[in-house]
């Protein structure tokens, strides 16, 4: 199941191509991650929002895992790093990077039982020139 929320039409708080990219990746991780949960008879799901409050704009992106699948040094160190090869999860440490040139703000957290992992990006995002963004 992948679920889609925004409550705003503008355009990325941030260089598109950054954007962009940050993005691909945390769905890639979050896909596979879900996949995973799928052929462990688990629920698998993705679940992204976007919202912008007053001039900060939020990116959450939450999805199902398996117990167990995160490294211990990530778990210390907050963030995804699978326990089998294949890159996954390697780019968190790009998307941290691109969200502070951005001057933002990144956590990303499985929940306690690590059925679940919780992706929260806060870019700051001052209002267009023309004023027209909701």
């Amino acid at each position: 199941e992948f679920r889609f929320e925004s409550d705003s039409n503008c355009p990325p708080p941030m260089d598109t191509s950054d954007f962009c990219a940050a993005l691909a990746n945390l769905l890639d991780n979050a896909s596979t991650a879900a996949q995973r949960a799928l052929r462990a008879q688990m629920k698998g799901y993705v679940k992204l929002r976007f919202a912008r409050v007053y001039e900060m704009f939020y990116l959450y992106c939450d999805n199902s895992m398996v117990p167990g699948s995160l490294h211990d040094n990530a778990k210390k160190h907050g963030y995804s790093v699978v326990r089998e090869v294949g890159g996954h999860g390697v780019g968190i440490r790009t998307v941290r990077k691109i969200v502070y040139q951005a001057e933002g703000r990144s956590e990303f957290t499985p929940s306690k039982d690590e059925r679940e992992f919780h992706v929260k990006l806060v870019i700051p995002y001052p209002l267009p020139e023309d004023g027209y963004c909701f």
